[in-house]
């Protein structure tokens, strides 16, 4: 058996190589914590970076496994951009 050259890459790690032609991972795992791609259908702000978030651009759905209804109710919301250094942390909770 020849050894393969493929690397395997963490949905984060797609993050960071985004700028070079791949596409956002539809779902992360990390932590405790599942972010989901989505659609804006309104504008809201970005919990990471506090910046606008506006219509029609896509972005992370933050929610915490084992929250109850209020996590899934009000989600966390992040760009893409945001979602990366937040998805790293354990401690759950964003950075102010």
């Amino acid at each position: 058996m020849a050894n393969s050259s493929k690397s395997i890459l963490s949905p984060l790690a797609l993050l960071v190589k985004r700028g070079e032609g791949m596409t956002l991972p539809s779902d992360i795992r990390q932590n405790g914590k599942i972010a989901e791609l989505r659609k804006a259908r309104k504008c809201h702000n970005c919990s990471g970076c506090r910046q606008p978030i506006t219509e029609g651009t896509r972005y992370y759905s933050v929610t915490y496994a084992g929250a109850g209804l209020s996590s899934i109710k009000f989600p966390d919301r992040f760009h893409a951009e945001c979602v990366g250094d937040f998805m790293k942390e354990g401690s759950g909770e964003p950075t102010t």
